[in-house]
């Protein structure tokens, strides 16, 4: 009996920790601006990131990146949304 008992629990365990991780959409948009700050173009794009909303999150926002150079300035901003 106690086998049993010991055996339900871990399952319950298990599939509660299972039961949270979903897939994702990581939508990143890249903008590129001239040195006065008027932007010059626009891209987007999505991504699927299948986990935990804390590790799709984390995941998701490697994307977000800013570079300079020879008066541009291109910005990646990237945001996690439910899928």
């Amino acid at each position: 009996m106690k086998k049993l008992i010991g055996l339900s629990l871990m399952s319950v365990g298990f599939m509660l920790l299972t039961s949270c991780s979903k897939d994702w959409n990581c939508r990143c948009s890249v903008v590129v601006t001239d040195q006065n700050g008027g932007e010059l173009s626009r891209s987007s794009s999505a991504t699927v990131i299948n986990g935990t909303k804390g590790k799709a999150s984390d995941d998701c926002e490697t994307g977000n990146a800013q570079s300079s150079g020879n008066g541009f300035t291109t910005t990646t901003t990237c945001v996690l949304e439910a899928r």
